[in-house]
C-alpha cells in the first residue's frame, strides 16, 4: 500500500509539475548562468529540471515520474556530498578568509578599516538570517572561539 501511496505521490507532484507552463523551464538569469542564494533562485530544482526535459523530450507521464524519482534522490545526494565537502575544507577555508581580511585591512586607512569591518557584520547578520548561506555557513567563528 505505501509503494502505492508513493507512485500517487509522484504522480501528482508530477502533474503538478508539468502544469506550471514553460516559465519554470527558462533560466531566470538572462546570462544563462544560475546564481546561488536566496535573492537568486540558486540552480534549478529536480520539477524545473522535470519541466525543462519533460517540455523538450516530449515526455510521457510514467517517463516524468521515474525522472523526477531519479531527481529527487540525485538532489538529495548532491546536498549531502556539498555538505560533506565544506565541512572538510571548513578550515583552509576560514583561514583563507582571515587572511584575505588581514591583507585588505593593511591596505586600508583605520577608519576604512573599521567601515570595513561594519559592513562585513551587516552582511553577516543578514546571511544569518537567511538560513546561513555562503561564507556565513562556515562558522568561522566557532573556530576562533
Amino acid at each position: 500500500m505505501q509503494h502505492r501511496t508513493t507512485i500517487l505521490a509522484l504522480s501528482l507532484a508530477a502533474a503538478a509539475v508539468l502544469t506550471a507552463g514553460t516559465a519554470l523551464a527558462q533560466s531566470p538569469h538572462r546570462d544563462g548562468r544560475w546564481h546561488e542564494g536566496p535573492s537568486h533562485g540558486g540552480p534549478p530544482s529536480a520539477e524545473q529540471q522535470l519541466a525543462r526535459l519533460h517540455e523538450q523530450l516530449q515526455l510521457t507521464d510514467q517517463q516524468s515520474v521515474q525522472l523526477l524519482q531519479v531527481l529527487l534522490a540525485r538532489e538529495e545526494e548532491h546536498e549531502a556530498l556539498r555538505a560533506s565537502m565544506l565541512e572538510q575544507m571548513r578550515p583552509e577555508l576560514c583561514s583563507l578568509m582571515q587572511n584575505t581580511e588581514a591583507d585588505i585591512l593593511a591596505i586600508l586607512t583605520p577608519e576604512q578599516g573599521e567601515q570595513f569591518q561594519e559592513l562585513g557584520a551587516e552582511r553577516r547578520a543578514r546571511a544569518h538570517e537567511h538560513g546561513g548561506r555562503g561564507n556565513a555557513a562556515l562558522g568561522c567563528e566557532e573556530l576562533d572561539g
